[in-house]
């Protein structure tokens, strides 16, 4: 028997800028890796072909992955990027054009997440030489975590950026914006702005990484100034129809040096500045939360509402903070229908963030959390095991790379046209 979950999750919400999404479910940003740098990493028949299945699962909105503003930084080689000329350029158009039309085949609203990764490019990712250093607000590379394998992995292969001048925010700025303008250009109905999971923007914004003395760093606000300047810079070169949505760290933002209170006087502010949704997740490199697996699906039982969301509680009091116009999504954890139900009519969010899910179901909605013919108890994502990937919890930042990486082969099987997969093995076979 069902209860009233199903009339919760298919409730329309609209947006501060005009836009109605469907229902309350969204394809959540991942990592991809399927375009071709010999191509000028544009979007290509995979990302054609993926988006259209996804499309077609009944989501009320879609993000995409992580789209590059600069194309000489990227966090992994196969990453969509943006080129300087992308605007003037036809063939790189008419990409983005029908990348957005196959994400809107029927009818979802698509959003394009942009990002810079900041210290956290690979080396073997974009197209500055190999032996230029990333770039970051501060010179300090970063701290990972777990073993001295993970150690010397870090250090070699990162390395230890320089710290950005004017100029280069002045450029970063002018990126997301043309990003921005290029998104708009070929149809998509809006953009999120990273600023989570230690990327660029998340290091801007924290203490523990920005020590810059000048308008970009010690303070509060000033470390929060080139957030807000990217938010006006693109909402003026877009529209207000435009939707503008901000991806931000949760309550492991004590990892960033941040207070709970910071974190929260931030939320308020990019809603002041006219942001119309604010994605809360969690996780960086050096504390990879939002890459931690949950094998097999939650109990559907109402006691599990609290622990399936991971960071609900940070969520519900930015819903607090943002205030009534500007909607809240919630990304991480979440297995069941009474689940992602409870934890909107709780009041901690708008909106459910579905990510890994998708690449096992790529019509997760459609074919069973939306579906009135499929019970509460039976509403619960699929189950997945990696098999033989045991020796990730020896060197997690590795074996949190390959279990990306894993669900990057789902993305691709449905790509392809294939089932995914959820017994493929995981060796250390598996990183070649």
């Amino acid at each position: 028997m069902n209860s009233n979950a199903i009339d919760t999750l298919s409730s329309p919400l609209k947006l501060r800028c005009g836009l109605v999404l469907p229902n309350r479910l969204v394809k959540a940003p991942m990592a991809e890796n399927m375009a071709i740098p010999s191509e000028d990493n544009l979007p290509n028949d995979k990302h054609l072909a993926v988006y259209r299945a996804w499309s077609e699962g009944e989501y009320g909105m879609l993000i995409t992955g992580n789209v590059e503003v600069d194309p000489r930084y990227l966090g992994i080689p196969g990453d969509i990027s943006v080129l300087p000329s992308a605007l003037d350029t036809p063939l790189a158009l008419s990409r983005w054009t029908a990348w957005a039309t196959a994400a809107q085949a029927s009818g979802t609203p698509t959003i394009v997440q942009l990002n810079h990764p900041g210290r956290q490019s690979h080396p073997f990712s974009g197209t500055r030489s190999f032996f230029s250093k990333n770039i970051a607000p501060s010179a300090l590379p970063l701290e990972f975590p777990g073993s001295c394998v993970d150690r010397l992995a870090g250090k070699i292969i990162l390395g230890t950026p320089k710290a950005m001048t004017v100029a280069e925010i002045d450029t970063l700025v002018d990126q997301f914006t043309l990003a921005a303008k290029l998104s708009k250009a070929a149809g998509f109905k809006g953009v999120q702005i990273h600023a989570a999971h230690g990327y660029l923007l998340t290091q801007f914004l924290s203490p523990k990484i920005n020590r810059r003395a000048d308008a970009f760093g010690g303070s509060a606000a000033a470390r929060l100034s080139l957030l807000l300047r990217i938010i006006a810079s693109v909402r003026a070169a877009t529209s207000k129809e435009f939707c503008i949505a901000i991806k931000l760290n949760s309550a492991d933002f004590a990892t960033m040096g941040l207070e709970e209170e910071e974190v929260l006087h931030q939320v308020e502010e990019i809603s002041k500045a006219g942001v119309d949704l604010i994605e809360i997740s969690g996780g960086t490199y050096e504390k990879p939360l939002m890459g931690a697996s949950r094998e097999g699906p939650a109990p559907p039982r109402q006691s599990t509402v609290a622990r399936e969301a991971y960071f609900a509680a940070f969520a519900a009091k930015a819903r607090v903070a943002a205030g009534k116009d500007v909607a809240i999504m919630l990304s991480g954890g979440f297995r069941s229908r009474l689940g992602m139900a409870g934890t909107i009519t709780d009041g901690s969010c708008d909106l459910i963030g579905l990510a890994r899910p998708t690449c096992l179901e790529p019509q997760l909605p459609k074919s069973k959390l939306l579906a009135k013919e499929v019970t509460d108890e039976d509403a619960v994502v699929k189950s997945f095991k990696i098999v033989g990937g045991w020796w990730m919890k020896w060197v997690p930042v590795v074996g949190l790379r390959a279990e990306t990486a894993w669900h990057e082969g789902q993305i691709k099987r449905i790509a392809a046209g294939k089932e995914p997969d959820g017994d493929l093995a995981l060796g250390l076979g598996g990183l070649m």
